[in-house]
């Protein structure tokens, strides 16, 4: 389903570049919440395999909706944890701890050697980490993707930018008027009307699960289509 506002001439938004930088601060408990940290807290040690490619069975045939929807999960946590971070060494130290406390051995071993590939530069963007790391889960529980879905993930995760922002600030307590201000007064003009549809939509969600289920909602259903469009340029 496509949703008003979610891409609609906001692919030049800044939703979490260098001007969001200077303006918000998105407390760290938020990314620990963005990579499943509760079981943090807890009193015994995680399995090796917790949060890991390993976590989630292959399936015996081809995989399906639920290997889709943990691919996603996968790929976004990691594309969430990076956002608005600078390249360099002490936030690379300091996400590498993140993954470390919420993680299993294995999850962790694997998100830090992502994070070293988009602080080091290997990966361009966050989107291209995501995209990347989306079709290499994908392909593992045997989904049917070829590498034209690479790209295709990227761009999708792109899409997310702006919504899963406004996410992140609705999350940190902030209030719909106060994510407007902020978007707003970091983007020109031609930019607002997708800022406003776009905040209109998330904050008219009753919790943050429904939240959430709006943006993987988006991006599956960005990713679908373009498969879709993909296959039929193929024929």
């Amino acid at each position: 389903m496509h949703h008003p506002g979610m891409g609609d001439g906001a692919g030049n938004i800044d939703a979490g570049g260098e001007k969001m930088r200077r303006l918000v601060a998105l407390p760290i408990a938020v990314l620990v919440i963005a990579l499943g940290a509760a079981a943090a807290g807890a009193q015994e040690k995680l399995p090796p395999e917790y949060g890991s490619i390993d976590d989630y069975p292959v399936p015996i045939g081809a995989g399906s909706g639920a290997e889709l929807d943990y691919c996603y999960r996968y790929s976004k946590r990691i594309w969430e944890l990076v956002r608005g971070q600078e390249r360099n060494k002490a936030a690379l130290d300091k996400l590498t701890a993140i993954a470390k406390q919420s993680l299993g051995s294995k999850g962790a071993d694997e998100d830090t050697a992502e994070l070293k590939k988009y602080f080091s530069g290997t990966y361009k963007t966050r989107d291209e980490m995501a995209g990347s790391r989306f079709y290499s889960c994908a392909r593992h529980l045997k989904l049917p993707v070829e590498e034209r879905h690479r790209r295709n993930a990227e761009l999708c995760f792109g899409l997310l930018n702006l919504p899963s922002y406004v996410a992140a600030l609705r999350a940190s307590g902030r209030s719909s008027e106060q994510a407007l201000e902020l978007l707003k007064g970091a983007n020109p003009p031609s930019a607002h009307t997708g800022i406003e549809a776009t905040v209109k939509l998330v904050y008219a969600k009753d919790n943050d699960e429904d939240v959430e289920g709006l943006l993987k909602d988006a991006f599956l259903a960005c990713f679908l289509q373009r498969g879709e469009d993909g296959a039929s340029q193929k024929k």
